[in-house]
């Protein structure tokens, strides 16, 4: 029976959450459910399925706090009249007041946190006590990795928590990565993410212009916005790397830049589960990454679609890096075995997960 399905997020651009929160939408709609995906900010940038409704566009997207209270007005009236069966709701949770006055004046109906980090107080306000009476009598505590269910479950003590993880459109991506891109016929391997301190790209970039790669002429490519800030771009120049190390803003199609990479690097603080792995491997390049919490334990197998390294031993990672390339025989097998290994979070696969989560939720 067809649900009525909201999906709450800040913006529908930009990230690996806001990704999966349009493709959830794709799912949920092509299961025959009633789907609304609503934006706090006015930010889309991703596909989605069933209907927008962009609450950023309420005083021209300011974010100021007059602002964002009349967009969470906005919000409950959009509420109040929809009538939904479930809130999916993927927003940061980190101000304990607002988030005690969303579930007590606005949140009437079954709700969902979707938690999509490691880092918890992203997702629950503390203190932790508090978010376990909060979020206790939700329908579900949606994680996208069993090592975030498992902190959460030994953290919080909360009993309602599942995992279900992200998706990936194989077919979708193989097809974006055919097409024509605006890369150089330079050889490089890739690293994707906005330029913020927790993906650890200075550290990345210090240890790869250590490494051989640089003299064998395998660049690096670090496509994600800068967030206005230059300082890896000037940080590249005063150590005199920029023939080396390239930087590139997020585009709508990323996906030949990573079909014509050699491999994937990742050297995260934590993610969540980085879907940036899946899209590598979905264009059938292998990964280098460490094992941080969470998620790229869940989805590398050492030697056979990448290399999983020990978290934040950036040495090993850099020898990681360097045997990706020197060691051909595990380069041509990791390539082999790409393609293949996402097939666990398939379209079709995920859709059943959901399609049995939702099922007990009262038929419209």
């Amino acid at each position: 029976m067809s649900k009525k399905v909201c999906i709450l997020i800040e913006q529908l651009n930009g990230g690996g959450a806001e990704r999966s929160a349009g493709m959830l939408s794709k799912i949920l709609t092509n299961l025959n459910n009633q789907v609304v995906l609503i934006t706090l900010f006015d930010d889309i940038g991703y596909e989605f399925g069933g209907k927008l409704i962009n609450l950023g566009n309420y005083k021209k997207g300011s974010r100021n706090f007059f602002s964002k209270y009349g967009r969470y007005v906005q919000l409950k009236k959009e509420l109040d009249n929809r009538n939904f069966d479930v809130i999916l709701d993927f927003r940061m949770k980190n101000f304990t007041v607002r988030e005690v006055l969303l579930n007590w004046l606005v949140f009437k109906t079954a709700m969902v946190n979707m938690v999509r980090s490691y880092h918890l107080p992203y997702y629950f306000p503390k203190p932790y006590w508090f978010s376990f009476h909060l979020y206790k009598n939700y329908f579900g505590v949606n994680c996208v990795a069993q090592e975030i269910k498992a902190h959460v479950e030994e953290t919080i003590g909360l009993p309602n928590v599942q995992v279900i993880y992200n998706p990936i459109d194989v077919e979708c991506i193989s097809a974006e990565a055919e097409k024509k891109g605006d890369y150089d016929d330079d050889i490089y391997i890739l690293a994707v993410g906005r330029h913020h301190p927790i993906k650890q790209f200075k550290e990345l970039i210090d240890n790869y212009l250590h490494s051989t790669l640089p003299q064998n002429k395998i660049k690096l490519l670090i496509l994600g916005d800068n967030l206005g800030n230059k300082y890896l771009e000037q940080y590249v120049k005063n150590v005199h790397g920029d023939q080396y190390v390239i930087f590139k803003p997020f585009q709508e199609n990323p996906f030949p830049y990573y079909k014509h990479a050699k491999y994937l690097v990742l050297s995260s603080k934590n993610e969540g589960f980085p879907m940036v792995l899946l899209e590598a491997l979905a264009c059938g390049i292998p990964l280098v990454a460490f094992d941080c919490m969470s998620g790229p334990n869940e989805i590398i197998q050492h030697e056979h679609n990448g290399l999983l390294v020990e978290n934040q031993n950036f040495n090993a990672l850099k020898e990681a890096m360097e045997r990706m390339i020197s060691d051909k025989k595990l380069y041509e097998h990791c390539v082999l075995n790409a393609v293949e290994s996402v097939q666990k979070f398939s379209l079709e696969k995920i859709a059943k997960d959901w399609k049995a989560f939702l099922e007990p939720l009262n038929k419209v």
